[in-house]
């Protein structure tokens, strides 16, 4: 969305088009598949839309009427096989145009684009629990929003340059963690929030509800029991609609406690069909995904392993491309698992919609925790935020001073968004979670895979957000909760391990041992199913990745304001499996993109 200034309109819409038209072209070649585009001008405000088909049943992401229309990114299951009529049309515009607090009730990740003809007003409302990636920018031309930077500034008339202090923080915690774009004048759009656009007047950004105001806590306490079974029934509730809505249903499965939630819950929902693992055929994840669907009587499927390095590394002018599409907003080594993308073949004709975990660990925000004693999880001195914030960053790249105040702002952001009289610590690290890890490293990575498939997250959802709120300390602490939640939608996965695939058995330890010991066991095993090992030819076509992205030509490096090139180059050829390689590469290839 594009409110032009300081440019004639006539000349504003051919511009519009221009780049509509480009981005439309990009992703038709980067995906194979056909992308077509919608437009409307209100005035001098510019709206477009590229879309393909999700295989959603029963949702138009554009509906236009003489009221006004509305253009959806994203899939709002509330309206889910609505049928859009004058008065339901008019009815929609008036909530977001007068009670936009209502959307708080809205399940599933959007953002929508309202015009009413009448008022003369275009609206933009972000979703409250879950948000596509959206970005905001003002320049000499106006004012622009949209789900990449590069567009939006070209609208507004600034160059396209990366910020160094986005690039410290990026590579530091390997996503964007502040309220930054990776360009410069670039930042977020954020949940809960509305853009007014009246002409002649400025666009005025502001937040519908508080995370406060959406928690709403207070209520009748209930009994873990009581939690349980509610929390199993709405997340039953909120599948079957996902299924059914759905033209080519799959889930996910690791072998962790979140997928196996989702697979638990489809089936209570009556899903028959296969559930999906990715990884070397004996790793740990497909194994025990192949015994939870035989546990559940379903059927299950291995998917291809990730690209190796070896080829990864002959497909650099496709991970310039998906630099350039991407932006930074999923790390570049996710894309070794894109096997369609890295070796140029067409996306699926028949879309897959996909169930993933994302959001399960909302209920467990000790993954957040670092400070010692548990004293502090009962205060609600919020102070400890800074210090769990800043001790998250990978400790081997230095923050500087503009670096920090980014993250600074992103901490006094939140800290006025959830108020500081409204939660003990124990609460508050669940929605710290919530609102950094699941929307900006989880919401953002399967933002842009939406070419690829669309993806249900079933447990995002403001429900469930608000049970976890109730939790003891002991749930909050431990993987707990979210195991007996699986046992209550299945009980058949009783028994079966999440380590290995054998039987488990209850634990004897004290409860802070067991935390250390899974939390050690997730950093040997990784972030993801078959982690590259640093051995043999694996590691040897790693270093060579490293020396052509990151050490061939030196002038055009932008990593190297970030951290000592005797770090990096100590890390390529002695940990060449690092993160921070990672993180630098991804940020590099951006930065390749505005200069080629």
């Amino acid at each position: 969305m594009w409110c032009a200034e300081g440019i004639e309109t006539a000349a504003a819409r051919v511009q519009f088009l221009r780049i509509i038209e480009q981005q439309r072209e990009t992703y038709s070649a980067a995906w194979g598949i056909t992308v077509s585009a919608g437009i409307q001008q209100h005035g001098n405000i510019f709206i477009g839309q590229l879309y393909c088909n999700s295989g959603v049943i029963g949702w138009d992401s554009w509906i236009q009427d003489a009221n006004g229309g509305l253009v959806w990114n994203g899939v709002c299951e509330n309206y889910l096989g609505r049928e859009w009529d004058d008065r339901e049309v008019r009815s929609t515009l008036d909530i977001l145009a007068s009670s936009p607090s209502e959307v708080c009730c809205w399940d599933g990740s959007f953002y929508v684009i309202s015009w009413d003809n009448a008022a003369d007003k275009v609206c933009l409302t972000t979703g409250a629990t879950e948000c596509p990636t959206l970005w905001y920018t003002r320049g000499p031309y106006g004012w622009a929003a949209g789900s990449r930077a590069a567009p939006i500034l070209a609208m507004v008339g600034h160059a396209k340059r990366v910020s160094a202090a986005a690039c410290n923080v990026y590579l530091a915690y390997g996503y964007n963690y502040s309220n930054a774009s990776l360009f410069e004048h670039v930042q977020r759009v954020p949940q809960r929030s509305q853009v007014v656009i009246v002409p002649g007047a400025e666009p005025r950004l502001s937040r519908y509800a508080t995370l406060a105001e959406y928690v709403q806590p207070g209520g009748r306490t209930r009994s873990r029991e009581e939690m349980l079974a509610g929390c199993a029934d709405r997340l039953v509730t909120r599948i079957s609609r996902q299924l059914n809505y759905s033209t080519n249903p799959e889930i996910l499965i690791t072998g962790g406690r979140d997928s196996r939630c989702i697979a638990a819950a489809a089936k209570r929902a009556g899903y028959k069909g296969v559930i999906s693992t990715g990884g070397a055929a004996d790793c740990r994840d497909v194994v025990i995904g192949q015994k939870v669907a035989q546990r559940l009587g379903l059927s299950h499927r291995h998917t291809p392993d990730r690209v190796s390095m070896a080829r990864f590394g002959k497909t650099i002018d496709r991970l310039r491309l998906w630099s350039d599409m991407s932006e930074g907003v999923e790390v570049l080594r996710h894309v070794r698992a894109y096997n369609q993308f890295v070796d140029s073949k067409p996306a699926n004709s028949e879309r897959l919609q996909l169930f993933h975990g994302l959001g399960g660990e909302i209920g467990r925000g000790y993954y957040y925790h670092n400070a010692t004693g548990l004293e502090i999880f009962n205060t609600s001195d919020y102070s400890i935020g800074r210090k769990i914030l800043l001790a998250a960053a990978d400790q081997s790249v230095p923050l500087g001073a503009e670096g920090r105040a980014l993250l600074e702002a992103r901490w006094d952001d939140f800290s006025t968004d959830i108020g500081t009289d409204q939660a003990t610590v124990a609460q508050w690290l669940d929605i710290f979670f919530w609102q950094n890890s699941c929307l900006r490293w989880g919401g953002d990575m399967l933002s842009v895979k939406n070419p690829m498939y669309w993806t249900w997250t079933p447990l995002l959802d403001k429900e469930l957000i608000r049970a976890y709120w109730d939790l003891d300390l002991e749930d909050k602490r431990s993987d707990r909760f979210i195991q007996d939640l699986a046992l209550t939608l299945a009980g058949e996965l009783k028994g079966l391990g999440y380590e290995s695939d054998v039987d488990q058995h209850s634990s004897k330890s004290p409860l802070g041992g067991r935390i250390l010991a899974n939390l050690m066991r997730r950093v040997k095993r990784g972030l993801a199913c078959g982690r590259p090992s640093a051995a043999g030819s694996e590691a040897a076509d790693m270093i060579r990745f490293w020396e052509v992205v990151l050490l061939d030509d030196m002038h055009r490096a932008v990593w190297v304001d970030c951290i000592d090139e005797r770090d990096i180059r100590k890390l390529i050829y002695s940990n060449p499996q690092s993160e921070v390689l990672w993180n630098a590469a991804t940020v590099q290839l951006v930065a390749d993109g505005l200069a080629d």
